[in-house]
């Protein structure tokens, strides 16, 4: 199958990362992969060094935070997390038949083209790469821990905030506080279309807050010496996801914070973005 490969940054993002800081550079050597119409945005990051675990607001780390170097190779991340419109074009499925295969008889949690996929364990995640994969035939996966947390960050040179891109959540972040669609019934948050809050110095958005995310990783607690390229060592079967929801409060919104379930989990919290080796 012949690859369509735009190394263009889009109209949209351009605006939406120019609108968030006049400081704010554009992100480079993006792409857009348009096989099949999936319009899928990816930001390039350079190979780097950071210091990964803990946010500026904390006295102490959590006992799963401990601070240390981590050094990566580039990788191109998804601006967004992966929408409704993208898994189905890819899987073949709703969000309503993912909420029934997850035994969920709970109401709607925002449904619509641009909202984000949720409903998604980490084995449906990593079956959407390996067919995005064969779509296109580039090489998509998950994150790794290090290299969402790097992207959340926006990049090794970004000052240091509390949330994705601002130390104010209601910036960049659908929570519990701010996610209510409708305001006469509190309550009863949502998710949210992306991009529809400000991204973060990297013209990424949504990495705090709307659906908590997948990665590559098993949960372990991170060694405190320095790693290249780590990928979390088999610990007690759980794989992790970060990020945050439009359920959680603000502290799991951190872009240091760490969750964890069974590989087999899926909820109204649980989507993914994707990363695509250069």
């Amino acid at each position: 199958m012949k690859k369509t490969l735009h190394f263009i940054l889009t109209a949209a993002l351009s605006a939406a990362v120019a609108g968030a800081s006049a400081s704010t550079p554009a992100a480079t050597a993006n792409f857009i992969e348009t096989t099949r119409g999936l319009d899928i945005p990816m930001v390039f990051i350079g190979e780097t060094t950071f210091r990964m675990g803990g946010t500026p607001d904390q006295d102490q780390p959590e006992d799963d935070e401990t601070v240390h170097n981590v050094t990566l190779s580039s990788f191109y991340i998804a601006a967004t997390e992966i929408t409704q419109s993208q898994w189905e074009k890819v899987m073949g499925t709703t969000i309503g038949q993912m909420k029934e295969k997850a035994g969920s008889t709970a109401r709607s949690y925002g449904e619509g083209a641009d909202h984000p996929m949720y409903y998604v364990s980490w084995n449906d995640a990593i079956l959407f790469c390996r067919r995005l994969s064969a779509l296109t035939g580039l090489n998509y996966r998950l994150p790794t821990e290090a290299e969402w947390e790097l992207a959340a960050r926006g990049g090794s040179e970004s000052p240091q905030t509390k949330f994705a891109g601002s130390d104010n959540l209601d910036d960049v972040g659908w929570y519990v506080d701010n996610a209510d669609v409708d305001r006469f019934n509190k309550g009863n948050p949502d998710s949210h279309p992306v991009t529809t809050l400000a991204p973060n110095r990297l013209g990424i958005f949504d990495m705090s807050g709307n659906v908590c995310e997948w990665v590559l990783d098993f949960y372990s607690p991170y060694a405190d010496t320095p790693a290249v390229n780590p990928v979390g060592r088999p610990y007690n079967g759980d794989r992790v996801y970060r990020g945050g929801a439009f359920r959680s409060s603000k502290d799991y919104c951190r872009v240091a914070f760490r969750n964890s379930n069974s590989p087999t989990f899926a909820s109204e919290i649980t989507g993914f973005r994707v990363v695509c080796e250069p």
